[in-house]
């Protein structure tokens, strides 16, 4: 699992660093954007991540939970790989 930031609960924190679902929706909604996709993809490595769409601690979890029954192998590497290993286990 290598998730580039994750988020959900209902409350900021410091240590560890978090942020609300709500707005870890809005981040994602901006950084899941195709052309914000495109430009990171095309940029350097401190520039990529953070232009990296964040990931739900929910979908982080059911992919963990995939993986650990047999349903997905292998590294999910990003938003969208653990999004799809998460959809596994809907």
């Amino acid at each position: 699992m290598k998730p580039s930031f994750v988020y959900g609960g209902d409350a900021f924190g410091v240590n560890p660093p978090r942020v609300t679902q709500q707005y870890g929706e809005i981040l994602t909604k901006l950084l899941g954007a195709s052309l914000v996709k495109n430009i990171a993809e095309k940029s350097p490595g401190p520039i990529k991540l953070t232009l990296a769409e964040p990931v739900a601690v929910d979908d982080v979890a059911r992919a963990c939970a995939a993986g650990a029954i047999g349903d997905a192998d292998g590294v999910a590497d990003g938003a969208d790989a653990i999004k799809a290993c998460a959809a596994r286990m809907a």
